[in-house]
Order: structure tokens, then sequence, then C-alpha cells
């Protein structure tokens, strides 16, 4: 009995800390709008909406890891006179810390307690001394303060089709929003291109949310 309670309080101590947010997972919110003939594929090449990105080996990973994406949507990666473009654009904000507790958990009651003292009858002492034992009890037995940090990640990517010397036609438009306490966005991004790809190419203008595994790297 004694091993199942603590079984139980260090049960309940775990679910309290797993309240902190973005544990091993990120959770992605992306809104989709589709454009003309939008099921249509071809080649196509990643560029980044801010030009000062292109040509950098951190856009060059990001370019890298979302045409992987796009080749498995059906379209195919190129650098070479594509007949798609896919911008995308990506950004974290500074934070925003919320304060709360964490409850400690503990012995409320209970165990072994010792208990001695002296008699007397007349002119005799005598001593004694023995032990009592109850079923311990636990419970929260106080909490600290714990602040944390939550950052808001956006990311977006529209593609367009290119059509001769006609002016080209946007034919996704994808929003994508994530919270979490990683402030560093090249950490998650990786994991918030999946998210956004567990819903492409989903319903017009309809919002949904995904979990992906993350290894908590930040």
């Amino acid at each position: 009995m004694l091993r199942l309670l603590i079984g139980l309080v260090a049960a309940a101590f775990v679910a309290a800390c797993s309240t902190v947010p973005e544990q091993r997972k990120i959770v992605t919110t992306t809104t989709i709008f589709q454009g003309p003939d939008h099921l249509k594929r071809g080649t196509i090449a990643v560029k980044p909406l801010d030009k000062i990105q292109e040509g950098s080996l951190e856009f060059k990973s990001v370019s890298e890891y979302l045409a992987k994406w796009l080749g498995l949507l059906g379209y195919i990666p190129t650098d070479d006179a594509p007949s798609y473009i896919a911008y995308i654009s990506y950004g974290i904000d500074n934070g925003k810390t919320t304060s709360t507790s964490m409850p400690i958990y503990g012995q409320t009651g209970g165990g072994t307690s010792y208990t001695s003292g002296t008699v007397s009858s007349g002119s005799r002492f005598g001593t004694y001394s023995g032990t009592t034992t109850t079923m311990p009890t636990f419970g929260q037995i106080g909490a600290i303060p714990v602040d944390y940090t939550t950052f808001k990640r956006v990311v977006l990517i529209d593609i367009f089709r290119l059509e001769n010397s006609q002016q080209p036609i946007k034919v996704y438009e994808i929003k994508a929003a994530s919270a979490g306490s990683c402030g560093n966005i090249n950490s998650v991004l990786p994991s918030i291109i999946d998210g956004i790809f567990a819903n492409v190419p989903g319903e017009n203008g309809k919002s949904k949310t995904a979990e992906i595994p993350w290894n908590g790297t930040c």
C-alpha cells in the first residue's frame, strides 16, 4: 500500500510539471486558401519573400526542407525556369512571460513516531520507550513560483503559377501560426512546416491544427 501511495504522488507531480508549455511537440494551426487549378503540378522553385535572405545558408536549409515537402505534394523542385514559385516568409515575436505556480507534493502525516519517558511509583522510578506506526498520507505541502515565456511563430507560404509573360497566378496562400516556449525559430521551423503539410491541400479557408513530435532542442 505504501508503494502505491508513493506512486500516486509521483504521478501527480509529473502531471503538474507537464503543464509547462511545449513538451516535446509543436502545435501548429494552418489556414489554407486555394486559387484556380490549385491541383495542377509542375516544376517549382522556393524563394524568400525577403530578398535579404536570398543566398544565406539559413534560407538554403529552409528552402531545401520546404522543397522536399513540395516534392511529396507532386511538384518537381528545380531552380531552372520553374513553372511555379513558392515564396516563404517566417518570423517570431519577443515572447510573452506568464507567472504561475507549481505545486510541491510530499508526506503530510503518518509514518513512524518514537516515544519515551519515565514513570514513578512511590520511591521507584522507571523508563519506557516505544514506536508507533500509522499509515502515511501524502498531498500538496506547498508551491513554488514559476515564470515561463511563450513565443508566437508565424510562417507564410504563397505559391504562384507562372504562365509565359502573363501575370503570375496565386494558387495557394498558406498561413500558419504556432506558440510555445522555444524562442529559436530555426529549431522549430521544420516541425512547423511538417504541421503545415499535415493539412495540405486541406479545405479552402478552413483552419486546422496539427501536433508534431519535437526533439526539444531549442
